[in-house]
């Protein structure tokens, strides 16, 4: 039996590694005021996820607000071969 994933959407926001309140890349201020976010002396961005801390590298990972409120780092590469942008509502 072949299966093919349902069309959801994600929110999801590029890392590009300014920490600095003014440029938080594509991350929107109320993502970053939740504290599920947070940077490390490198620049990577923190994500606080089910499995503890992951770190988006800035540049090379999206940071995903998932359809059940989790939130996660994903390769760019991966998530760009997988979801196109929708227009917002």
């Amino acid at each position: 039996m072949r299966y093919r994933a349902k069309p959801v959407e994600k929110d999801a926001w590029l890392w590009t590694g300014d920490a600095r309140r003014d440029d938080l890349g594509d991350l929107p201020e109320s993502e970053w005021a939740s504290g599920a976010y947070s940077t490390d002396p490198f620049g990577y961005l923190v994500i606080d996820t089910a499995e503890g801390p992951a770190r988006a590298i800035p540049g090379l990972h999206y940071a995903v607000l998932g359809t059940h409120g989790e939130r996660y780092p994903v390769r760019r590469d991966v998530w760009e071969e997988n979801y196109e942008a929708v227009a917002e509502q």
